[in-house]
């Protein structure tokens, strides 16, 4: 399906091929056709859009689908009317020309074939050398299923690559599973390791002398001196935990600290919301067994960036269970009567303190929501950032429609429990307005029949539109079909207040449950509802506002200053963003500190990734998409050494933005071409996907969801559907 599906672009950067051991789901087992999936490597072309490709690995002509297929379809439909651009001879052929491809994990018999039966040669010999099939800008190869000895031919293959590699290679240090001794791969990554381990003469006197081969495993650095240098990373969110599971385990010792003793899944949390999946969908442990990524369950709540070491407090006890309010929320409420209840509620958590040294330190604590001093917002909202927000959400939904069932509750109170009221239209807030919808309509309806045409959901903002990210006419298109489908869009309102309570009742207002509550808006006044879920913009948490302010002692260590002007006699403060208040880095994601005569330095073994960084090079959005890239291109920068040396600069690479809207509909929105001329699709979305986003459509979509894209090529939105 991989092959005859999907034409894998030529920007490839990683491919992994492996099949065998495993059944589907009927019993029956995978079949790999090597050189179906050569023919589609060697087919794409980056340069040219004109050919849309939809292979099919066994046509069915009467199936409609495929009747369809080929009345659309202009190019190839079936793989034998695939060209040959090379030969083949059922194998996957050459990876050449993917000049971005720079890790290659591939069985031998993927490039070669097999060997003849009780033979060690070759069944037949290949067209191209194996030095000439692989990328020139390769950095990590290995050969599944070689074996040093067994077969000539292949290890000429072998030994003229390891030999020739330095001028056509240049890039390519890791080779594993080879056991072939390679003097430049050893003297680049062992020499200075091979001083350190006098006390190991035999081992060192074979690695200088290349008598037996050598593997860089974990053992051989341990055996060698090395010493891993501790990257502290605090945050567990997207950009802290893809740059955890990126950094070499050979190198670095990866902490992760955060009181998330998990990953989650952002884009996916409003589904479990809506019910459409579980909550441990979503989310992925982050101790696990057998990775060199270690964890503690603690909140940061400083740094010594002299000392070099990071001050926390314990967050193993769960917080969501105990109702407790975090350091943002307890600012906001302190001033407020009754704050006494939340300070006793507070005794149990204590005041334990400790620190923890790291050589290079990454803040990736992301950001809180901001409620804009809202009165009551604070203390009767729900936010919606975590997994514990969203089964609150489904929690008091289902609770509103029950208390809608008591015999006690009045026609007035069963209209206000059932409206539900979400502030915030961006993307969060407009997939979780969908998702309520299907919920309530596909579910919550036919087991309460006696509610249908009761319950509503109303999306609030302060803006003129919807997912004001996406085009004007994408937006409006969001707008009138959620109207349609009974979500009531109220756009420019500005909300005032939320209490708990009817709307009308006098003070005070204690918070009662079993009640609803009333959210005031400028436009509207009071108005009733079941539950109030906040989705607004984001702010910097405590750590980030406070936490990094003081800087007691000028971390010299970590700045290079010719002048020695930071060590006595003015004050240092960590740079930040004038309006966000998040940190403010260089090009390659390092933190700055500026003093009282705006002197900027930039701290060398401190970065800061996600959404409580700020780029001084580009303004980038508080997306998943930017602080995973950030993440993965870090931990490459790291691993390879290139921030010591030479410095380069993170580029986010847009792949565009996508938003459910309900009802099996969503919005995708593609970048501009890097040309600034044409309208940018990427090149592995083809077959259907692609016919509808490139022409008009002239059939109904058979996926999952029906899409609205921007036609690039009128200028014009076009619904899919």
């Amino acid at each position: 399906m991989l092959a005859t599906i999907i034409l894998i672009p030529a920007g490839l950067e990683e491919l992994t091929i492996s099949w065998g051991g495993l059944w589907n789901i009927e019993g029956s087992v995978p079949w790999a056709n090597l050189e179906l999936l050569g023919k589609s490597l060697n087919s794409s072309d980056d340069e040219s859009d004109e050919d849309e490709y939809n292979v099919l690995s066994d046509p069915d002509i009467s199936d409609e689908y495929c009747r369809l297929d080929e009345a659309i379809s202009e190019g190839p439909l079936r793989p034998e009317e695939i060209k040959d651009v090379q030969a083949y001879d059922g194998k996957i052929g050459s990876l050449h020309h993917y000049t971005s491809l720079t890790q290659v994990s591939i069985s031998i018999r993927a490039l070669f074939g097999d060997l003849e039966l009780n033979s060690p040669v070759l069944a037949k010999p290949p067209s191209i050398r194996l030095i000439d099939m692989l990328p020139s800008n390769l950095e990590y190869l290995r050969l599944y299923g070689y074996e040093k000895g067994r077969s000539r031919e292949l290890d000429d293959h072998v030994n003229e690559l390891l030999g020739g590699k330095s001028k056509r290679l240049p890039n390519l240090k890791e080779s594993p599973g080879m056991e072939q001794c390679d003097q430049d791969f050893i003297k680049s990554r062992s020499s200075s390791l091979i001083a350190r381990a006098s006390h190991r003469n035999e081992w060192k006197r074979e690695v200088q002398e290349c008598k037996s081969p050598v593997r860089l495993t974990r053992s051989y650095y341990r055996a060698m001196g090395v010493k891993k240098e501790r990257v502290v990373i605090l945050g567990s969110g997207w950009g802290g935990y893809t740059l955890s599971r990126n950094l070499s385990a050979k190198l670095f010792s990866p902490l992760i600290i955060s009181p998330r003793p998990y990953f989650l899944f952002t884009p996916l949390l409003t589904d479990t919301a809506g019910g459409s999946l579980d909550f441990s969908h979503v989310i992925e442990p982050v101790r696990v067994s057998k990775s060199h990524v270690g964890f503690i369950q603690a909140q940061a709540l400083s740094v010594n960036f002299s000392k070099k070491r990071v001050i926390c407090k314990p967050a193993v006890i769960d917080y969501s269970v105990n109702r407790v309010l975090t350091n943002e929320e307890e600012e906001e409420v302190q001033q407020k009567p009754g704050y006494s209840e939340f300070t006793e509620a507070k005794q149990w958590e204590g005041e334990e303190k400790f620190e923890v040294s790291y050589d290079k330190l990454v803040i990736s604590v992301g950001a809180v929501t901001n409620t804009f001093n809202t009165p009551g917002v604070r203390e009767n909202a729900i936010f919606f950032k975590d997994i514990g927000d969203s089964r609150q959400v489904r929690h008091r939904v289902r609770e509103c429609f029950e208390l809608a069932m008591l015999p006690t509750a009045t026609p007035e109170m069963q209209r206000y429990l059932l409206h539900f009221a979400i502030v915030g239209a961006g993307p969060t807030g407009t997939e979780l307005a969908a998702s309520l919808r299907d919920l309530i309509h596909s579910n919550f309806i036919t087991q309460y029949p006696s509610l249908i045409g009761i319950p509503r959901i109303s999306l609030y903002d302060v803006a003129p539109k919807v997912l004001s990210m996406f085009d004007e006419q994408l937006s409006q298109y969001a707008m009138q079909a959620m109207k349609k489908e009974g979500i009531d869009v109220k756009t420019s309102h500005h909300v005032e207040g939320l209490r708990w309570g009817a709307p009308g009742d006098q003070p005070p207002y204690g918070i009662d449950a079993a009640q609803c509550l009333t959210l005031k808006t400028k436009e509207r006044g009071e108005e009733g509802i079941g539950v109030c879920v906040w989705v607004t913009g984001n702010k910097m948490n405590t750590f980030i506002r406070h936490g990094l302010d003081k800087i007691d002692q000028f971390p010299a260590s970590s700045v290079a200053l010719p002048d020695g002007g930071g060590r006595s006699g003015v004050s240092w403060s960590v740079k930040k963003a004038e309006k966000a208040g998040s940190l403010s880095v260089d090009g390659s994601l390092r933190v700055q500190l500026v003093n009282t005569d705006h002197k900027t330095v930039v701290l060398q073994d401190v970065f800061a990734i996600g959404d409580n960084a700020t780029p001084e090079t580009s303004d980038l959005p508080a997306t998943a998409q930017v602080a995973y890239q950030e993440g993965k291109w870090l931990a490459t920068q790291l691993n390879k050494g290139n921030l010591e040396r030479s410095p380069q600069q993170f580029v986010f690479k847009s792949l565009g933005i996508m938003a459910y809207i309900g009802d099996s509909k969503a919005l995708m929105q593609f970048p501009d071409g890097e040309d600034g001329q044409r309208w940018y699709r990427p090149s592995n979305l083809t077959g259907r996907v692609a016919c509808r986003v490139d022409k008009k459509p002239s059939c109904s979509g058979q996926y999952g969801q029906q899409i609205f894209a921007r036609n690039g090529k009128n200028g014009r939105a076009e619904p899919f559907a």
